[in-house]
């Protein structure tokens, strides 16, 4: 039964599901439906014995949709575009810096720590959508399972802290929210951006498309001199 497609397939929507109901229920940041899933999914694996293999034979499938799915997140950029071109410099060099701040973090935390080069390669494209970031791992030789965990622990990172830090930094903009979120925790980080309307959720879901291409290059000059 657990290498159907079909365990795997409805295991992450049942998870998923439940996420749904605790936040919609508690109406807290850490009960996103996506970290819910992660840990009621890994419970469940492990009292069941079943290992991730089997479980990825249908949860690939669900893997697949995170490219078109992403997509979806053009559309209020669409509606906004006038509040794009108005900012543009402003969202064009947030996600520059906030992507190179990204990648140099990882490169000296990984030094100090004495990491190995395959981890670090793994490490890198965690402040990006997995639609870039898991591709752009294995092309360089990382391992897909740490960067798969990498990008949800940023994503569930930035959507836990960001409210506390805006308040306490006094950050009421929405351009500016949208840029941090979108930069910072990308499609996680896009939810929580939504809850401060359409104009912080479509310059995130600009960001967030910014901040993979900016991390594509900074990756390629990066394996390209070291």
């Amino acid at each position: 039964m657990s290498t159907s497609p079909f365990f795997g397939i409805t295991l992450s929507l049942f998870t998923f599901y439940i996420g749904i109901i605790l936040q919609e229920k508690t109406k807290k940041n850490y009960l996103n439906p996506l970290p819910v899933s992660i840990v009621l999914t890994i419970a469940i694996l492990q009292l069941l014995k079943v290992s991730y293999g089997d479980y990825m034979v249908g949860g690939s499938f669900i893997q697949m949709m995170i490219p078109p799915a992403s997509v979806v997140l053009v559309v209020p950029l669409y509606r906004n575009w006038d509040i794009f071109l108005a900012n543009k410099r402003e969202v064009l060099l947030g996600s520059l810096v906030g992507s190179l701040t990204a990648v140099l973090s990882i490169l000296l935390l990984s030094h100090l720590f004495g990491l190995d080069r395959q981890t670090v390669v793994s490490l890198l494209p965690k402040s990006i959508t997995s639609a870039i970031g898991l591709p752009l791992s294995e092309e360089y030789g990382g391992v897909q399972s740490i960067t798969a965990f990498a990008i949800a622990v940023t994503g569930i990172t930035g959507l836990i802290l960001s409210e506390p830090i805006f308040k306490l930094l006094g950050i009421t903009d929405p351009v500016t929210r949208g840029c941090a979120l979108g930069t910072s925790a990308h499609a996680i980080g896009t939810t929580k951006a939504q809850e401060y309307g359409d104009i912080s959720a479509a310059i995130s879901g600009l960001s967030l498309f910014l901040a993979g291409i900016f991390t594509v290059v900074l990756l390629g000059l990066y394996f390209a001199y070291f």
